[in-house]
C-alpha cells in the first residue's frame, strides 16, 4: 500500500490519506500469550482510539478487519459480523480485570464470565448490565480506582456491540417497545439531575458518571430516530444502570 508506513521496531502501522472502506491487518505471534492491538482514527473532527485484546500462539496469525469512515468514525471499528469476537475479547478483559480487584469483586466478575459462556441473548443482556453495575460495586467496596471503572466501560462497549449484533441477527424489536425503554432511561436521567441539583459542592465522580449517561442517552436517541432499535435497547439499559451508580454517589 503506497500510502502506508510500518515500523517493525515500534509495531506501528500508519495509513495516511485513508479512504473510507475496510482495511485488514494481520497480527503474527512472536510468543504464546495475550496481546493488545490499539487502533487510532485520526480525522478532521477529532481522534478516536479503541483497543482489542486477544490470545495468540507463536507463529500463528490473527486477521482483523477495520471499517474506516472519516466522516462518521465508529467507536469500535473492528468488524465482527457474528458478535462472537466481541464476547471473546470481553471475557479476556474480564479475566485481566480480576487480577486487579478485591476477592469479592473477583467473584462478581466470574459471574459475568459465566453469563457470557451461556451464549444467549438474555444472558448477554444481563452480562452487559452487570458489567456496568460493577462500577457501582467498585465504589461500594471502597476500591476507588479510575482504571477499574474505565476498563469496565470498555468491556461494556464490547458487550453492547455484541448484544446489538446478535440481537439484530435473531429477532426484531418494535418501535413501541423501545420507545418505552427510551422513556424509562430519560426519566431515570431527569430524576437523577433533579436530585443532583440539590447537592452543593463539587462531586467529580458524579460528574464523570453524568457525562457517561448523557453520552449513552444521546446515542440511544439518535439510533431510535434512525430505527436502530437494538442499539437503542442496549444504550437505554446502560443508562438505567449508570443512574444507579450516580444516585449512590449523591450524599
Amino acid at each position: 500500500m503506497d500510502n502506508s508506513f510500518y515500523s517493525q521496531e515500534d509495531k506501528l502501522l500508519f495509513i495516511y490519506n485513508a479512504l473510507a472502506g475496510e482495511y485488514q491487518t494481520t497480527v503474527t505471534g512472536t510468543g504464546d500469550g495475550s496481546y493488545q492491538l490499539e487502533i487510532g482514527q485520526l480525522t478532521d473532527s477529532g481522534d478516536y482510539w479503541s483497543s482489542l485484546v486477544d490470545e495468540i500462539q507463536t507463529a500463528a496469525t490473527d486477521v482483523w478487519t477495520v471499517n474506516f469512515n472519516s466522516q462518521n468514525p465508529l467507536s469500535d471499528p473492528v468488524v465482527d459480523e457474528s458478535g462472537a469476537s466481541k464476547i471473546d475479547q470481553a471475557k479476556l478483559r474480564l479475566e485481566n480485570l480480576k487480577t486487579k480487584t478485591k476477592p469479592k469483586l473477583t467473584i462478581y466478575l466470574n459471574q459475568i464470565i459465566r453469563l457470557l459462556d451461556k451464549n444467549r441473548i438474555p444472558s448477554l443482556r444481563l452480562a452487559l448490565t452487570s458489567t456496568y453495575k460493577f462500577r457501582y460495586w467498585v465504589d461500594k467496596f471502597a476500591q476507588s480506582d479510575a482504571y477499574l471503572k474505565s476498563e469496565s466501560d470498555q468491556i461494556g462497549q464490547l458487550l453492547n456491540q455484541a448484544l446489538v449484533t446478535i440481537g439484530q441477527n435473531s429477532q426484531t424489536l418494535t418501535k413501541k417497545q423501545i420507545q418505552v425503554e427510551l422513556n424509562a432511561a430519560l426519566k431515570a436521567k431527569q430524576q437523577l439531575e433533579t436530585k443532583a441539583s440539590q447537592v452543593s459542592g463539587e462531586n467529580l465522580k458524579l460528574g464523570n458518571v453524568l457525562e457517561l449517561i448523557n453520552r449513552y442517552l444521546e446515542k440511544a436517541q439518535e439510533n431510535f430516530d434512525q430505527a436502530n432499535y437494538w442499539q437503542t435497547h442496549a444504550d437505554a439499559l446502560v443508562v438505567r444502570v449508570l443512574a444507579i451508580e450516580a444516585n449512590a454517589l449523591i450524599k
